[in-house]
């Protein structure tokens, strides 16, 4: 049975306890938190579809690095989870379509 290699770490992205440092080179987030919308300011998503009564299953696919990035920045900016957010963008998809 062959073993999955696993990737380098850099020693920027590794640390040990109580000896982190943020890296010489900051996130060019084009955002910071303190620009963030206040929590209020976003429609709330409707709870009954985050809190499914089904159980949570797994959903896989590729998206382009940029995507993923940008994903995962708008749902950490707005303090949201990510499936948190797949969940909204997809029930604003079906009303914008006229399918809810």
């Amino acid at each position: 049975m062959s073993r999955q290699k696993t990737g380098t770490l850099s020693s920027a992205l590794v640390a040990t306890k109580g000896t982190a440092e943020p890296p010489e080179q900051g996130l060019d987030l084009n955002r910071s938190p303190q620009n963030a919308p206040a929590p209020g300011a976003l429609p709330t998503p409707d709870p009954t579809t985050l809190a499914p009564t089904e159980e949570i299953v797994g959903l896989n696919f590729k998206v382009p690095e940029s995507f993923r990035y940008s994903f995962k920045l708008w749902a950490l900016t707005h303090r949201m989870q990510l499936n948190e957010t797949l969940v909204a963008a997809f029930e604003a998809l079906k009303r914008q379509k006229g399918e809810v």
